[in-house]
């Protein structure tokens, strides 16, 4: 954990990695025209994403957003809704995306080298963070961040690595989370079994294999499941084994849920404390 402020002058050196990764596209319903997709390498040369949506007013205050891990950019641009890309616009701001190293439209989470959340938070947002003030200049910059996107950047603020924020809003979790003993103990136990055998737990079960080292999972997921769909079973009933649940399933679109496993991508173990 990154629990030290820090400046300029004394900041961690960098670890380099290289790595020539393309992008999954992004499924929007925007103008692609509109849609700039930045080549972007975090702080230790890692290839990450970062969008920037053209909203046609350059004076417009500027807002990052982050997602959570297993997650990308496209949750925030489901065409199948009115998303938080749409509300931004409306309202007035420029949005940002970053798909940092968790997001499921880079490999990280499945292979290459393997990383942490304090490499998130050194590396990945501030290297954002300092792309877009080369853009936007004295325009105001918020973030609106989930989940373990909110986590990271809270280790970010707190070393002092993403300074002279306009403002931040932040969901589901942030400096100092807690787990429910129950999901605690699950997550270190299942950890601690599976880790020898496996490395990551996948959501989409076409692309694991019906019979595979993963079938247990999904049949354990599958367990007083109401949706027949293997996918949803293990998001929506086990959260990749937490036993959290991600969504209120009656809440789904029909385009929603057939995009599951696109939208949110397979768990890696070794990133578990």
């Amino acid at each position: 954990m990154i629990l030290r402020s820090t400046d300029s002058r004394t900041r961690p050196t960098l670890r380099r990695v290289r790595s020539a990764t393309t992008l999954r596209p992004l499924h929007h319903r925007l103008d692609p025209a509109r849609v700039e997709e930045i080549p972007f390498r975090a702080g230790d040369g890692v290839r990450l994403g970062l969008t920037r949506v053209d909203s046609g007013d350059t004076d417009r205050p500027a807002v990052l957003l982050l997602h959570g891990h297993t997650a990308s950019a496209d949750m925030f641009l489901l065409p199948e809704t009115r998303n938080l890309v749409d509300v931004l616009l409306d309202d007035g701001y420029e949005p940002w995306l970053l798909d940092w190293r968790g997001s499921c439209r880079l490999p990280y989470n499945e292979t290459g080298q393997k990383y942490t959340y304090d490499d998130v938070a050194l590396y990945d947002i501030p290297a954002a963070v300092s792309h877009i003030r080369g853009r936007i200049g004295d325009r105001p910059l918020f973030v609106v961040a989930h989940c373990v996107g909110s986590l990271t950047l809270s280790l970010s603020m707190t070393a002092g690595l993403v300074p002279g924020l306009a403002g931040v809003v932040s969901q589901g979790v942030f400096l100092t989370p807690k787990l429910a003993g129950r999901t605690s103990l699950r997550m270190s136990l299942a950890g601690e079994l599976l880790r020898s055998r496996i490395d990551h737990i996948p959501v989409d079960i076409r692309r694991a294999g019906l019979w595979s080292k993963y079938t247990p999972l999904f049949a354990l997921a599958s367990r007083g499941a109401s949706c027949p769909d293997p996918t949803c079973q293990i998001l929506h009933n086990s959260a990749w084994g937490t036993g959290a649940s991600l969504f209120v399933h009656e809440h789904l679109s029909e385009a929603t849920h057939h995009r599951l496993a696109e939208l949110l991508g397979p768990a890696p173990l070794w990133i578990l404390p």
